[in-house]
């Protein structure tokens, strides 16, 4: 029996909601309404498809933005006095016990701005109607402003440790590479096997090594194929499974059906967990030995100094202190990135002799819900005492949760001049131009409450 998530915060803990035979297409009425109301400037029409208990995060370039939903209505509202055109493209569909999770590709457009990426709807029932309970727009790409980055290169990846350590080979793992039963790594994680002569069949038996922030940890073959889920649900949907008697496995099978936007296709590794605990990177064992800067202990102040400077100064940063004034009524001067009692990490990765070769800013202050948030990053070649940007000015991919270490390491994988930055979960990569572009970012779905 299949079990799946019983979304946000509104729905009712006293027993299962089980779905509605027609909720797929009551869902897909709702976007279309949705978008319509948009595209008519009917903002009453809009107001209606939300629910009362709402959540939203709204992204535009490096710009990022939470909501409930007073606060998000009059931030749209102000969006209804021009004019816009919204569009959806590669729409999904899951229906879930209370509603659906509509999920696709936004492209919206007006005179002076255009942007394209992944938006997720959740839908709950309200009433006798599906209205959206959570809107996020998960990654924003502003058309004219940002640039596709080469493809990753094939001897360099993410490592994870799980059960097992992992190699990531792809971010988009559909039901049709799987087989066999569902494997409960704890945590909402979970795996299958890959069916025999499936993607990525070309690393079984390959070398490999992984690598942490201090350099190389462990190192094996890749000895079989999975997809490994990870999820993070709503906290109603775990409460129903426990009341409902789901047996570990039966919440495990749950688990992989709610996280389909968030499997990966992994090697597993023939090399304990214990001994790669710490493991973010991984490489062919057969390529050539990486260049890996050291990251070190104590930045020097003149070098900590000189990058907030430069950053603080980025059309990127300004355009966030720009939303900062003007949510937070003391924001008279100073810098967001401080807002709150926040601080800036800044990370300076040296040459074997020592030098500083690299320094990387990140910054994230508030909390979003109605209060400000903003997050951003820089990231810097040093030579002497100067400092040259190898990051986009404008619009980095954002880097999630961003604390302190958000970076792991800085290496050139491959031999070919260009800095490769290694994050919790993403990887960067120097594009021709010399900047750094993502070109890997693992999902992991979260349909909890934020607020």
């Amino acid at each position: 029996m299949r079990y799946l998530l019983g979304v946000l915060c509104v729905l009712a803990l006293g027993g299962p909601a089980v779905a509605a035979p027609n909720d797929e297409a009551a869902a897909r009425a709702t976007l279309e309404a949705w978008l319509k109301a948009q595209n008519d400037g009917d903002f009453p029409a809009y107001s209606a498809l939300y629910a009362q208990k709402f959540n939203g995060v709204k992204r535009a370039g490096a710009r990022t933005s939470r909501f409930q939903r007073a606060d998000w209505l009059v931030d749209r509202g102000k969006m209804f006095k021009g004019r816009f055109t919204v569009a959806a493209d590669k729409v999904k569909v899951l229906p879930q016990p209370n509603g659906a999770v509509v999920s696709f590709e936004q492209t919206w457009a007006s005179k002076r701005f255009k942007d394209v990426g992944p938006k997720q709807l959740v839908l709950v029932r309200e009433g006798d109607a599906l209205r959206i309970a959570r809107e996020e727009m998960l990654a924003s790409t502003i058309v004219g402003g940002e640039h596709g980055g080469p493809p990753a290169s094939d001897r360099l990846s993410m490592a994870m440790v799980l059960d097992h350590p992992y190699v990531v080979l792809g971010t988009d793992a559909g039901d049709d590479l799987v087989e066999g039963p569902v494997h409960d790594l704890g945590v909402h994680r979970t795996r299958r096997a890959v069916r025999a002569g499936g993607p990525g069949s070309a690393w079984i038996g390959r070398a490999v090594e992984l690598y942490g922030s201090g350099g190389k940890v462990c190192a094996g073959k890749v000895v079989d194929l999975q997809v490994v889920s990870r999820v993070t649900p709503h906290f109603g949907a775990v409460q129903t499974w426990q009341e409902d008697g789901l047996t570990p496995q039966q919440q495990a099978e749950a688990a992989w059906e709610m996280a389909s936007e968030g499997r990966l296709l992994v090697g597993r590794v023939d090399a304990g967990a214990d001994a790669c605990a710490g493991a973010r990177w991984a490489r062919a064992a057969d390529a050539p030995a990486p260049t890996a800067l050291q990251a070190l202990a104590t930045v020097p102040a003149w070098l900590t100094a000189a990058a907030l400077k430069q950053t603080r100064a980025l059309p990127g940063y300004q355009a966030i202190t720009k939303g900062w004034r003007s949510e937070v009524a003391d924001a008279k001067g100073g810098s967001w990135d401080l807002y709150g009692g926040a601080t800036p990490t800044v990370q300076a990765f040296a040459r074997a002799d020592g030098t500083p070769a690299v320094v990387l800013v990140t910054m994230r202050a508030g909390h979003g819900c109605g209060d400000f948030y903003g997050s951003f990053w820089a990231a810097y070649t040093v030579d002497g005492q100067a400092l040259t940007r190898i990051s986009d000015p404008d619009a980095p991919a954002e880097l999630g949760m961003v604390s302190d270490d958000a970076f792991v390491a800085v290496v050139d994988a491959d031999g070919d001049g260009r800095w490769e930055l290694v994050g919790k979960e993403s990887l960067h990569r120097q594009d021709a131009k010399g900047v750094l572009r993502e070109v890997l970012s693992l999902p992991y779905p979260y349909y909890d409450c934020p607020c």
